[in-house]
């Protein structure tokens, strides 16, 4: 009887181990199970992170990159502008501006409402300027050399109620908009938002 109770002890030891053992196979499989799925999301995360960042930096690099492009294209057409001032200087200087003068001067007078105004002109071709409004009937205005104006005139009325200024430098600026979207075509190739 002890052998037939120790052999059903040991029976009953061996089912409970048994069964220990099938639950613990079942927890050691849910736990594989759960940590593979764990690494997979933690690397999945981990990708995302890393997507992210790449973007963010690849969003910076061509951030960088478009504003030292521009930085550059403002530098050349910096010293474009620089080289047209001086362009505009020596013209202005040279033999062939009294001509441009006084076409500068018959378009600014076109625009006046009378003849009393205040030429104001380049001290060179001051006389120059005085001598073209009396051989074209406009005998009241008044020429006034200007150390100031040196590429065109500016008119104003007696009243000074307006003003008309007509020279190269005024021109240019009006147009620089368009000079500085043609340059960097030129340069640069077309981009959108120019």
């Amino acid at each position: 009887m002890i052998e037939a109770m120790s052999r059903e002890t040991d029976d009953s030891c061996k089912a409970i181990i048994a069964e220990a053992q099938a639950k613990a196979n079942v927890l050691m499989e849910d736990a594989r199970r759960e940590a593979a799925r764990r690494r997979e999301t933690a690397l999945a995360e981990a990708r995302r992170k890393l997507d992210d960042l790449v973007r963010i930096g690849l969003d910076r690099a061509k951030a960088q990159a478009a504003r030292v492009s521009l930085e550059t294209e403002d530098e050349i057409v910096a010293e474009i502008n620089k080289h047209v001032h001086e362009a505009l200087i020596q013209i202005a200087a040279g033999p062939g501006f009294r001509e441009v003068l006084l076409s500068l001067l018959t378009q600014a007078m076109a625009r006046t409402t009378d003849g009393k105004v205040i030429v104001h002109a380049p001290q060179a071709h001051a006389a120059a300027c005085a001598d073209w409004l009396k051989a074209h009937g406009f005998m009241t205005a008044d020429v006034q050399p200007s150390s100031e104006i040196t590429d065109g005139v500016l008119i104003e009325d007696q009243a000074r109620s307006y003003r008309i200024t007509n020279t190269l430098s005024r021109r240019y600026e009006r147009m620089a908009s368009d000079a500085r979207r043609f340059a960097v075509s030129q340069l640069f190739g077309e981009r959108a938002g120019l």
